[in-house]
């Protein structure tokens, strides 16, 4: 009986000792953003520089705000590219390769963050042996006449395309470009 009770009696003492335990001392993690919106941790206050040391702040950590749950994942969408059509046969491997990939990749980095959602406009020109364009026209049009001017505008702002290749029998060359909305 005398081991009960001083069994109970031990148990009181160390409940009652963790009920009047002071707090958790506070975290020596030392949380500081740097100007980029990086966020950086040290262990020391010493060890933060000191450019950020006054912003540098000891969290609590059972805050959700410092460890915040991600957020679902959302599979981006597929990089949309301008498709580019040139009417030639046979085909070239110098005009539909190289020259084809070419004027593909100057419209697209001109085109780039222009684009809208929504049905896109059909542009046709014609390229000289030299890669001066004629006067481009809109085949098919968005629905979007502003849109469809944008897209014209482009080409014409654009002047010149690469040369044709030295084994392009013809002497011009008609291209049709198909825009799409390019991130």
């Amino acid at each position: 009986m005398r081991t009960t009770i001083g069994a109970l009696a031990a148990l009181l003492i160390a409940a009652t000792a963790h009920a009047q335990a002071p707090p958790a001392a506070p975290s020596n993690a030392y949380r500081y953003v740097d100007e980029r919106g990086v966020i950086h941790w040290a262990q020391s206050l010493n060890l933060v520089p000191p450019a950020y040391a006054s912003k540098a702040i000891t969290p609590d950590f059972r805050d959700e705000s410092i460890f915040p749950s991600p957020k679902p994942y959302v599979k981006p969408r597929t990089p949309s590219v301008l498709a580019l059509t040139v009417e030639h046969q046979p085909r070239l491997e110098s005009l539909h390769g190289w020259w084809t990939n070419e004027t593909r990749r100057i419209v697209t980095a001109a085109w780039k963050a222009h684009g809208q959602d929504g049905q896109q406009p059909l542009i046709t020109f014609y390229v000289v042996r030299d890669g001066r364009i004629s006067v481009p026209d809109v085949e098919r049009s968005s629905g979007d006449i502003a849109y469809d001017l944008k897209a014209r505008d482009l080409i014409v702002a654009l002047r010149r395309m690469p040369p044709l290749p030295p084994d392009f029998p013809g002497t011009r060359l008609r291209v049709q470009i198909r825009f799409a909305l390019v991130r």
